[in-house]
């Protein structure tokens, strides 16, 4: 967890290793946003709970 000025700011979620997030949680907003993997492991997109990519790498 993240924190600014005594309120969360931003939560993570990991998988199985702890350098594998796969969920971060916005603490002012409450938006959930997932972490999508390319076939070497590194982040490729991060989307929202509505499936709309929010970022993208290339």
């Amino acid at each position: 967890m993240e924190w600014e000025n005594g309120t969360m700011s931003r939560k993570f979620v990991y998988g199985p290793g702890i350098d594998e997030p796969i969920m971060l949680i916005d603490g002012s907003s409450g938006n959930k946003y997932y972490y999508h993997y390319d076939g070497l492991g590194s982040v490729a997109a991060l989307s929202n709970d509505k499936s709309s990519y929010q970022l993208s790498v290339k």
